[in-house]
């Protein structure tokens, strides 16, 4: 592996753990001063000048932290994340001085100094200041809404043993993050990005959703296809009124083959306002579900929501075994829960045989499995999925399961 993919999943099983622990984060933000003088002497130099600059320094201060300290490139600068919150004060004086010390020791660097500022942040403001500085971690650059590509994700219903449905969802081919989400960062966080608008893609996917549902009626096929719209969305007084307008629009004959989903709900939005939305949803289509981030325990009073299901968007890429214990800990909570209030449970990228086997359980009553049902190019109607079907298809034994 190299350096640095190990550094991504260093800060990103940071900015997972502070988020679940609603803690936050000490770090050093270090802003380079008097890098235009510098440049400006330089002159045609200053490319090679400034890449041996930003090597030498990030080499320097990889030296001056802890080995478990995670170091990225920002900006005219660096950011130090701290592993340990003890002493990160006086850490990020010391590494001041010593910066200033060693630019003073070099002819090229000399007239560079550095302001070395301790923060602590929360994770999704240290996301947010990453992204704001360009940070050079090489994660997959930020795709426009209008840009996200659409897929059909076959839903596997547990007390049917079938597949009766299809999502209509936005494909991120990302690393490390969940695939199949509207915002990247929200699934790795529970957290959005600011400055993100999703009403565009909110109604392409309502667009393909119609547009299934009226192929599969021309086919004499029936089943449901789900369509999806962003919390932020509903949020916006301008957005909300646009997608309504969009969704009382449909044909009549459409309305009751779908499934509505309020996307990506932020920790901490008032239950008052999800129940507002839901019930603006049901006016128009009755079938509607909420989604919680996986990291949320807490799912009781749904049912005053007026919603049918909670579901969630678990993360990808074979989770460790102590995260995947975690997950599973929390789906046996939601499933105990949601079962007192008469709501489903929906699990989308079930993509861990760890996790897939809670399936069998009847411990989730819908989930869409990347392993089992890969997406296919239009929804097929109802299809048969026996239980044996199922356990064929996971790894046979507790070993083979655990290294999958």
């Amino acid at each position: 592996m190299k350096a640095e993919d190990t550094l991504i999943l260093q800060l990103a099983d940071r900015l997972k753990q502070s988020a679940r622990e609603s803690r936050r984060m000490d770090i050093a933000q270090v802003q380079i001063i008097g890098l235009d003088a510098i440049r400006e002497r330089a002159g045609e130099q200053w490319p090679e000048l400034s890449t041996r600059v930003r090597e030498s320094s990030l080499e320097f201060i990889k030296r001056r932290v802890s080995p478990e300290d995670v170091v990225v490139a920002a900006g005219d600068g660096f950011l130090v994340v701290y592993a340990e919150a003890d002493g990160a004060p006086q850490k990020s004086r010391e590494l001041q001085t010593d910066l200033n010390a060693f630019y003073l020791g070099d002819e090229d660097t000399r007239g560079l100094s550095v302001d070395v500022r301790h923060e602590r942040l929360r994770a999704h403001d240290l996301m947010d200041r990453l992204n704001r500085f360009g940070a050079t971690w090489p994660v997959e650059g930020p795709v426009a809404p209008a840009d996200i590509p659409l897929t059909v994700l076959p839903v596997w219903s547990v007390a049917q043993q079938a597949i009766t449905g299809y999502w209509i969802a936005p494909d991120h081919k990302g690393r490390n993050v969940g695939r199949y989400s509207y915002d990247p960062s929200w699934v790795e966080t529970g957290w959005h990005r600011e400055h993100k608008a999703f009403l565009d893609l909110d109604l392409r996917i309502l667009e393909r959703a119609v547009a299934d549902v009226q192929a599969c009626l021309k086919g004499n096929r029936r089943c449901l296809v789900g369509y999806s719209v962003h919390s932020t969305t509903l949020l916006d007084k301008n957005d909300r009124r646009a997608f309504l307008q969009a969704l009382a629009d449909i044909p009549s004959e459409v309305k009751p083959l779908l499934f509505g989903r309020i996307a990506e709900v932020q920790a901490g939005t008032p239950l008052g306002a999800m129940a507002e939305w839901t019930q603006l949803l049901r006016r128009i289509n009755p079938r509607v579900a909420i989604e919680v981030h996986y990291a949320q325990i807490n799912v009781t009073g749904m049912e005053d929501l007026g919603v049918s299901a909670v579901a969630c968007v678990l993360p990808t890429g074979n989770p460790s075994i102590a995260d995947a214990e975690a997950l599973a800990r929390n789906v046996t909570v939601w499933s105990r829960d949601l079962k007192k209030q008469s709501l489903k449970l929906v699990l989308d990228n079930v993509d861990d045989p760890r996790l897939l086997g809670m399936a069998l359980d009847s411990q989730i009553d819908f989930c869409s499995s990347p392993r089992l049902w890969p997406a296919v190019p239009a929804p097929e109607g109802v299809r048969p999925f026996s239980r044996n079907q199922f356990l064929q298809a996971l790894p046979l034994t507790a070993t083979e399961r655990r290294s999958a």
